[in-house]
């Protein structure tokens, strides 16, 4: 699976409800938190969402361990929320509520997960660790094989890969003189 989620466009992410089955609120139901509208004196006031980041930080999905590489390992996230839509890849941040100006009520840096990517420093897998044994399994003893093969694997995997800059290896670049490029 951390193949998968290293090779994805977008992982689409259904942070809300208690289990899988529950669905995506806007795509296969109908969202139940939508937040509250009043009129007063002729003007009607809507009311903001709740915080998207809080919402998925306590969510079910984020409390399970299977659900930690499609976090981690993801460049691009789309999160289903019962209120909204929320986006997260390695440099930006926004949600459906989201108003591009200076006084927008979520306007920060925060991310959920880690951003530009991720690291295979001591310190950084020691982080991985203990976020993902702070989480759920059914089977106790898929811990250390969801890790190892799973997560660490992945890592691995993509910090050594060749990347690709529009389908040509960028180790077979000519850097060194763009005018070697013909267009």
């Amino acid at each position: 699976m951390g193949r998968i989620y290293n090779n994805a466009s977008l992982t689409i992410i259904a942070a809300a409800g208690l289990n899988p089955h529950y669905g995506l609120p806007g795509v296969s139901k109908r969202r139940e938190n939508i937040p509250p509208t009043s009129t007063i004196l002729g003007w009607t006031i809507n009311g903001y969402p709740d915080d998207p980041i809080q919402v998925i930080r306590n969510s079910v999905w984020m409390t399970r361990a299977w659900t930690y590489q499609e976090a981690l390992l993801s460049r691009r996230r789309l999160i289903f929320t019962d209120e909204q839509v929320y986006f997260e890849c390695q440099t930006l941040a926004r949600e459906d509520s989201y108003i591009d100006n200076e006084s927008s009520v979520y306007a920060s840096n925060d991310f959920i997960f880690h951003r530009r990517g991720f690291g295979l420093r001591p310190e950084e897998i020691f982080t991985y660790i203990s976020e993902y044994s702070r989480r759920k399994l059914t089977y106790e003893e898929d811990y250390l094989n969801g890790f190892l093969g799973g997560i660490l694997g992945s890592l691995v995997e993509a910090e050594y890969s060749i990347h690709h800059l529009f389908g040509v290896p960028e180790l077979r670049l000519p850097i060194n003189d763009w005018n070697e490029l013909d267009g």
